[in-house]
């Protein structure tokens, strides 16, 4: 039941929105796994044939693996290892107030058609700013990195680098949907609560042993990129 009013009069609310972005500090393995499964998909299977026969050879009931197969599966399985290492969650604050983040927005205005950038402000920030500025600016909503607080110049001297622009363009993206863009609680309550009957359903079916921490089964809705407005208290 929602709180009455008398109770938000005595505990008045004291949080801001939050969004979090899952990003890839190793763009370079995911490159490189890129390679691997092409070159996987291009590997030809030749047929298997009993070599030992006289006359023609003989087709058997299987296909033959090339061997280079086996190895770039191998190759592949620790690269998701390594990767899953560098692997982890930015958890973004609205820390401007709806003001300040109004006078900022004024400030940096989206671009008009015709100039540069018009296009990536339409797509990153939806019209609603300078893209390039914000993406510039991220260090000011970045909160925390696996549930870890960011401290003075983390963003700058640990992560900056580290993060690809289409990364940096999608946390510009939650930063702009914090403060314009409304989730529609009732609709996300009840796609939540139907992911969790599923889910249960399959586990009154499934074995335990069988549902490991690495299932596929799917996510919530929304992903968890998806904006909350009851993030925590704003510092």
């Amino acid at each position: 039941m929602s709180k009455s009013l008398a109770d938000l009069r005595a505990n008045r609310p004291n949080r801001v929105a939050e969004s979090s972005t899952t990003v890839c500090l190793a763009p370079d393995l995911i490159a490189r796994m890129q390679e691997l499964g092409e070159e996987l998909g291009n590997l030809t299977v030749a047929p298997a044939t009993d070599e030992e026969s006289d006359g023609p050879p003989r087709r058997l009931s299987g296909p033959r693996e090339d061997p280079r197969a086996a190895e770039i599966r191998k190759e592949m399985a620790a690269l998701l290892e390594e990767i899953a290492d560098n692997e982890g969650q930015f958890r973004l604050r609205a820390v401007k107030t709806d003001g300040e983040w109004r006078l900022w927005c004024n400030a940096n205005p989206a671009r008009q058609e015709g100039d540069p950038g018009y296009e990536r402000d339409l797509r990153v920030a939806a019209g609603h700013c300078n893209a390039d500025a914000l993406i510039d600016d991220l260090g000011t909503y970045v909160a925390a990195w696996n549930g870890d607080p960011l401290e003075g110049s983390d963003w700058d001297d640990v992560f900056k680098a580290s993060v690809g622009l289409p990364d940096k363009a999608q946390m510009a993206s939650n930063v702009v949907s914090m403060y314009e863009v409304r989730l529609d609680f009732p609709q996300w309550r009840s796609n939540l609560s139907a992911n969790l009957k599923r889910w249960s359903d399959l586990g009154s079916l499934v074995p335990s042993a069988s549902l490991t921490g690495g299932s596929t089964g799917g996510s919530p809705e929304p992903s968890s990129e998806a904006t909350t407005g009851t993030g925590t208290e704003s510092p």
